[in-house]
């Protein structure tokens, strides 16, 4: 038991925390309009 606790533990310390998740989906809605932007340049 005290074996999957810890992995439990370093499992959860790996994950992003919820800023970092609001982040990247900022950085990747961000990424999303300047490829659209650029793929209506090119038609």
């Amino acid at each position: 038991m005290g074996v999957a606790t810890y992995n439990n533990i370093r499992i959860k310390d790996a994950l992003p925390s919820q800023e970092q998740l609001a982040e990247r989906v900022r950085l990747l809605q961000k990424e999303l309009q300047e490829t659209k932007r650029l793929m209506n340049k090119n038609k």
